[in-house]
């Protein structure tokens, strides 16, 4: 009977810090969150970003799959941008309507204002597959890469460049997104978590830790040293942005968040395509941290605060 009771009183101990876990974890990394957050905006506007002679050559690579809807948006928004030395990489990724011969028409269109690159791919492999085949065509001092359903702000090639240009051990530099298909109530709840969860916390892991635990894929810009040492992205890692921030760290360059560099993008507006995509991010997480897991010893402290960050974060959604 003293067993019996014994067991009961460390088995409801256990069942009181896992309810305290679970209610406390999320109050406890808010504030974190917050508190970063605000520091990194009072240190941002004393931020003094250099301006440059001559515009450096910057390549914007689009990589489409299927895009017969967006792609004109995308290139349109580009055309708009305040920046003139830059090229345009149109990749299409075996797309099975007329995305490619979209792409040569926006080629003849703009052809006497700037330089248009189409590149066909033969075989269906993935955006990581595509941006691969965009920088081995391109010319540029900097990379910038966008989503073919993407329209980006007029001065975010400028931004992007102005930081690279501030910092040599910069390899890349992460731009924020904001969601514009906003109908629907899912569209809606995602602005929100965009601005008011994804953006709070690079803010503050940018301040705390000096790095961000991703670049966003929807746009994000790269210097040509820093690709070609990580050889790319990967193919056969199903979160490319993710996988090639955690190789830049692995190469020692710096990651940098900058909120100035906007683009509007579209997210899903159904569960279903919402629950994949969510899936596709958590399984890309966890390859990373799989083939990161030695940056959990032998790594400098922020390498392993964000590791341990996003591995307790994972146990708390268990």
């Amino acid at each position: 009977m003293f067993h019996l009771t014994r067991r009961k009183h460390i088995l409801c101990g256990f069942f009181e810090i896992i309810n305290d876990f679970v209610i406390g974890y999320p109050i406890f990394v808010s504030v974190i969150w917050i508190v970063g957050c605000i520091y990194e905006a009072i240190y941002r506007r004393k931020e003094i970003l250099p301006l440059y002679d001559k515009e450096p050559l910057v390549s914007i690579l689009v990589p489409a799959h299927n895009e017969h809807d967006t792609l004109w948006d995308a290139v349109k928004s580009i055309s708009n941008i305040n920046y003139k030395n830059f090229e345009v990489i149109l990749i299409d990724d075996k797309s099975d309507d007329d995305t490619l011969h979209i792409m040569y028409e926006i080629q003849k269109k703009y052809a006497n204002q700037f330089t248009v690159k189409v590149i066909p791919i033969e075989v269906n492999q993935g955006k990581a597959n595509a941006m691969n085949q965009g920088f081995a065509n391109s010319s540029g001092k900097y990379i910038m890469g966008i989503d073919s359903d993407s329209i980006i702000a007029k001065d975010s090639v400028s931004i992007m460049v102005k930081t690279l240009e501030s910092n040599d051990k910069l390899g890349a530099v992460a731009g924020k997104p904001v969601v514009r298909n906003r109908t629907t109530i899912l569209g809606r709840l995602q602005l929100l978590e965009y601005i008011g969860v994804i953006d709070i916390i690079k803010k503050a892991q940018s301040f705390l830790y000096g790095r961000v635990n991703t670049v966003s894929g929807v746009i994000v810009g790269f210097r040509r040293e820093a690709l070609k040492d990580v050889n790319g992205w990967d193919p056969t890692i199903i979160t490319e942005d993710i996988d090639i921030t955690w190789r830049l760290y692995r190469k020692n360059w710096k990651i940098k968040y900058q909120p100035s560099i906007i683009c509007w993008i579209l997210v899903p507006e159904n569960v279903r395509n919402l629950i994949k995509q969510r899936r596709r991010w958590a399984r890309g997480g966890m390859e990373v941290l799989v083939k990161n897991n030695d940056f959990l010893i032998h790594s400098d402290i922020t390498r392993k605060a964000l590791l341990y960050e996003t591995i307790i974060s994972n146990f708390w959604l268990f």
